[in-house]
Order: C-alpha cells, then structure tokens, then sequence
C-alpha cells in the first residue's frame, strides 16, 4: 500500500509541467512515506547529532594536539602518546557509533524548528569565521604596524591536508553543537511554557 502511494508518487515527479515548488512538495511526500514505512529502530535526530558532534569534536581536539606536538617535535614522547591514545579512542567509538546509526536507524526527520536551529547554526558559523578572520587580519596588521616584523607562511602539502581536514572536522563540530545548544535551548523554553499552563 505505502510502496504503492510512493510510486504513484514518483510518477508524478516525472511531469516535466511541474513547477521547483511542487516537486519539493512530493519530494517531501515522499520521503515521510518512506519514513513511515522504515522499519529500523528509532533514533531521535538529538542523538544522532550528539554522537555526530562527539565524534568530529574529538577527532577536531586530537588533530590539534598532533599538529602542535608535532611542530615541537615532541610527538615521539610517550606521554604525548598516551594523550592522544586518550582522544583518539573515544573520537573513533563515537564516529563509529554515528556511522552505524546512519546506516542502522531510523533518524527522526527534521522538523521545521530542527530546520530552523540549523539554519541558526550555519549562521553562527558564519559569524564565528568571519570574527576569527577579523581578528587575525586585525592583529597582523596592528603587530605589522607597530614592530618590525616579518611575516612568512609557508604552506606545504601535508601540512594543507592538515588545514583541510581541521576545517571540515571543525565545521561538522560546530554545525552539530550550536544545532545542539539552539535544539537544547528550544526544548528547556518548551518545558518552561508547559509549566506554566
């Protein structure tokens, strides 16, 4: 029956008359069928980003922690090793967990304030960037101004592999930890409504 509905569904979509508006509509139409009809074990969609977070956070810390021990030269020290032991492990365990919970559970679709706490979180990262890049640029140019130094970046591959991967790990932690604080934010004023009544 919901297998029939979908493929009515799909038929529908492949009306070349139809306007970007009522494709997104049957599009989602489509997706809630076929999420009702999952059978996987449910997850809710705070979880998931929980563990999503977790893992790219710790993954993020660990990477840090290489490059600056690395630019020491201490990274051959088995205390530093024990260190990284330390947020490796974890950081695996939780993109582990993630990953099997992408492909083994029914993740609880987006609401629209889920939709709007991660809209507010890109803009935070947004904002977050932009301020980061502000002050850097500030501070060069104060320090360029008032000392006389010189400044000299040099970038090679691995050390671009290494940005790259900083990038995106930090990226994916802060979209999942601001959608977690503004999730988190609107679920605390909800019982705060329901109180109230």
């Amino acid at each position: 029956m919901a297998n029939e509905k979908i493929n009515q569904l799909k038929d529908k979509l492949r009306d070349k008359n139809l306007t970007r508006a009522q494709r997104q509509a049957i599009m989602e139409e489509i997706a809630e069928e076929s999420h009702k009809t999952d059978t996987r074990k449910p997850m809710t969609l705070y979880k998931y980003r929980l563990l999503h977070f977790w893992g790219f956070f710790l993954s993020f810390v660990t990477k840090v922690f290489d490059m600056i021990t690395t630019a020491c030269g201490v990274d051959d020290n088995v205390i530093v090793s024990i260190i990284t032991l330390m947020f490796s492990v974890p950081s695996a365990i939780f993109l582990i967990l993630w990953l099997v919970a992408t492909f083994s559970r029914k993740i609880d679709r987006e609401d629209e304030m889920a939709k709007e706490n991660l809209n507010k979180a890109r803009q935070g990262i947004s904002v977050i960037v932009m301020t980061t890049l502000l002050v850097l640029m500030s501070g060069v140019v104060i320090i360029g101004s008032f000392l006389d130094i010189d400044f000299t970046l040099t970038l090679h591959r691995n050390n671009l592999y290494d940005i790259i991967i900083l990038i995106l790990w930090g990226y994916f932690s802060l979209e999942s930890g601001l959608f977690l604080m503004f999730e988190g934010k609107c679920s605390y004023d909800d019982e705060e409504e329901s109180e109230e009544e």
